[in-house]
């Protein structure tokens, strides 16, 4: 079994608290986990606070802290995706403790080093890519830099638009994509390609894929969290009697860019439930075939339940095998419990359906 490492280490958001020396106040304080929170509050603090006050005294508009009680689900958001981050790290260094590789794993190429990767995935570096080349894209090409500068002046604009979201906030969004993407589709490909060894032992009867299930449904979670994050901060303002309610942000666009967000994060969950499935029902079948061959050996004849006497001295044998295969039957094809499998299914569909309420109401 291997040896678990830092699970922190490799993350942007702990190199980013470590170079800009959070990490040294956090350690000051005798609280060294804070020290991404510490990060992410310093630039929530200079944007939302410092700078959003310059240009209220320059440009003489309302102040959105004092204005907008929902603006604060942009802070939240951040510490919650921080929070995320670190848990599906923790998760995969769970399963580096938890698999011996060698044993369980039928390709010879698995080691921790492989597992590892899957939480400094090159996914986040692609979505932070992206991130980047939307964000030019919108305020250069499209020519919202024009109304960014009306709003908050060319340098606060600049400050805030071209370096505090870009290289602060970006950063942490595309890690906390990339490691549910990585979640929910590396992962589950990973076991399979790696001919994974169900344990049809295992008590939870999840052939001990219950580690990698319960990743899977702490990204769903995130995911679905995340979204209603997304939703307070898209519509919340709405509900506040401080909003023009002649305004309301509750568009068709808007709508549908939020379902298909909230559908592309079922398909993500569908892809790895189901791949995973199809796995462990292939392997839980030819794991049956193999022991209702061997059981067919017993006997005068070849039937799945053999005429044999209880005095033979193969009695046990067989009494043996058919609990195996007992056991085998009892395996499930996912890897959650029921009840599991039920919350999965209901986080899923809340965020769509608070989405749709809202645009009843507001």
């Amino acid at each position: 079994m291997a040896q678990a490492t830092d699970p922190y280490a490799p993350l942007w958001c702990t190199r980013l608290a470590n170079a800009t020396g959070a990490d040294r106040l956090a350690r000051a304080l005798g609280r060294p986990a804070l020290a991404p929170y510490l990060f992410v509050s310093a630039l929530l603090v200079l944007d939302g606070v410092v700078l959003s006050t310059v240009t209220t005294l320059y440009i003489d508009r309302a102040h959105p802290l004092l204005t907008d009680p929902f603006w604060y689900a942009a802070p939240v958001g951040l510490w919650f995706a921080v929070w995320s981050i670190r848990s599906l790290a923790r998760g995969h260094d769970r399963l580096v403790s938890t698999y011996d590789f060698d044993q369980q794993f039928a390709a010879p190429d698995v080691t921790a080093e492989s597992v590892y990767d899957l939480r400094t995935t090159r996914l986040k570096h692609v979505v932070f890519g992206l991130l980047l080349v939307a964000h030019a894209a919108t305020y250069l090409l499209l020519g919202e830099w024009t109304a960014v500068v009306r709003m908050d002046g060319t340098v606060v604009g600049f400050l805030k638009f071209g370096f505090i979201i870009p290289f602060g906030y970006f950063p942490v969004i595309a890690e906390f994509a990339g490691l549910v993407l990585a979640t929910l589709v590396v992962l589950p490909r990973y076991v399979v390609t790696k001919e994974y060894r169900l344990q049809f032992d295992d008590p939870l009867d999840t052939g001990g894929l219950e580690p990698v299930g319960d990743l899977i449904k702490r990204a769903t979670y995130i995911y679905a969290v995340g979204l209603l994050f997304a939703i307070a901060f898209e519509y919340g303002s709405a509900a506040s009697s401080t909003f023009d309610p002649t305004a309301s942000p509750s568009t068709t666009f808007h709508t549908a860019e939020f379902v298909v967000v909230w559908a592309v994060g079922v398909v993500l969950v569908l892809y790895a439930t189901f791949t995973l499935h199809a796995y462990m029902q292939r392997k839980k079948l030819a794991k049956i075939r193999e022991l209702d061959a061997e059981i067919r050996e017993f006997g005068d004849d070849d039937r799945g339940f053999p005429e044999t006497d209880p005095a033979d001295p193969e009695y046990p044998r067989l009494e043996y095998e058919y609990l195996r295969l007992q056991k085998v039957k009892d395996t499930s094809t996912f890897p959650f419990t029921p009840a599991t499998e039920e919350r999965v299914v209901v986080s899923a569909v809340v965020p769509l359906a608070l989405e749709l309420l809202i645009n009843v109401l507001v």
